[in-house]
């Protein structure tokens, strides 16, 4: 027969082990976004082997000719009549956006359960 103070004794172990299952997943999805933006900034930004000419063809180009920004993922073809071309797929910002927001989620459950639940 198990005392009260043994039983105490197991939920508080199982409770820290969840905490820090939690920390680790929180810092897995972390990691993996971290991957994934960096995988997304690297494929959609163009061809960068072939040139400026081989991204932007068509028109005469700008000066500069390219604008782009790390976070969010941006790189657009400036035309010399002020038109732009977007070289970024439309569904890259929202998949990098909704992988950030998972990783607060679990971060803001993770402090939950360590601050007193």
């Amino acid at each position: 027969m198990r005392h009260r103070s043994d039983v105490r004794s197991g939920d508080w172990e199982i409770g820290i082990l969840r905490g820090v299952f939690l920390f680790f997943v929180t810092l897995f999805a972390a990691g993996c976004t971290y991957v994934l933006w960096v995988m997304l900034l690297f494929t959609s930004s163009g061809n960068w082997f072939k040139g400026v000419s081989a991204q932007c063809p068509g028109k005469a180009l700008a000066d500069p000719p390219l604008r782009e920004h790390s976070f969010p993922i941006v790189t657009q073809c400036l035309y010399a009549d002020g038109t732009t071309q977007n070289l970024v797929p439309w569904f890259v910002n929202p998949l990098l956006f909704l992988a950030i927001g998972g990783v607060v989620l679990l971060l803001v459950k993770t402090l939950r359960f360590w601050g007193g639940r």
